[in-house]
């Protein structure tokens, strides 16, 4: 089974009421559930939030979420020490 539709289904919503937690199209979602596509790393950050888990449980395949997390996080910090 999907992580993302197991995930929604743990929370009791469906594709709809994640929809308007989340604010991405139920369409998409569907889309994400019948692994046609992926999300962005902030569309996979706003879902994690609202099913209350990290983006790598949901997504645990997605290498790119981890990497574009830490290069976002390095150059947050070089900003702020600049």
């Amino acid at each position: 089974m999907n992580r993302l539709r197991e995930f929604r289904e743990r929370m009791k919503l469906t594709q709809t009421e994640l929809s308007k937690r989340t604010g991405i199209p139920q369409t998409t979602i569907s889309c994400w559930e019948r692994n046609i596509g992926e999300p962005n790393i902030s569309d996979a950050q706003r879902l994690a939030s609202v099913l209350q888990a990290d983006v790598n449980e949901i997504f645990p395949n997605e290498i790119s979420f981890e990497a574009h997390s830490t290069s976002e996080q390095g150059s947050e910090q070089g900003e702020h020490t600049a």
